[in-house]
């Protein structure tokens, strides 16, 4: 209740929503309003979240990045919050431990506010269709 409330109080003072990463997503056509739209504030009440880990995801693929230009890897492309990464076989180890260091030791500190852990899982494949998942 409190979190809805909030984020109505934004909405009519502003006109928008702020991330805990700094960012916005504005509503205009809510600010001043007595009553919020259902729709404006489904979206509004989403927006942090979504938002958020989309920042999330992005900075992980920028730490990666960084390290992958050392080993015949890449990143290919995401969906949703999963990070597809070709690397040569034989590699894979490095690059599962470097998001495991990125998750826990990376993220905490670009992400203060964040206060649970991120896990993740690791799948390796020849293709989507046989990836088989790694225990990490």
């Amino acid at each position: 209740i409190t979190w809805h409330n909030s984020i109505k109080e934004e909405l009519r003072e502003y006109g928008y929503v702020e991330y805990p990463t700094g960012r916005r997503r504005r509503f205009p056509q809510a600010k001043g309003l007595r009553e919020i739209p259902g729709d404006f504030f489904r979206a509004a009440v989403n927006a942090p979240v979504q938002g958020s880990s989309s920042d999330i995801v992005v900075f992980t693929i920028v730490q990666l990045h960084k390290f992958l230009q050392q080993f015949p890897a890449r990143n290919l492309l995401t969906v949703h919050d999963s990070i597809l990464i070709e690397c040569k076989k034989g590699y894979e180890k490095e690059v599962i431990d470097k998001v495991d260091e990125i998750a826990k030791k990376e993220i905490p500190v670009q992400f203060p506010w964040l206060k649970v852990p991120m896990i993740f899982d690791a799948s390796v494949g020849i293709n989507w269709g046989e990836m088989k998942e790694i225990v990490k």
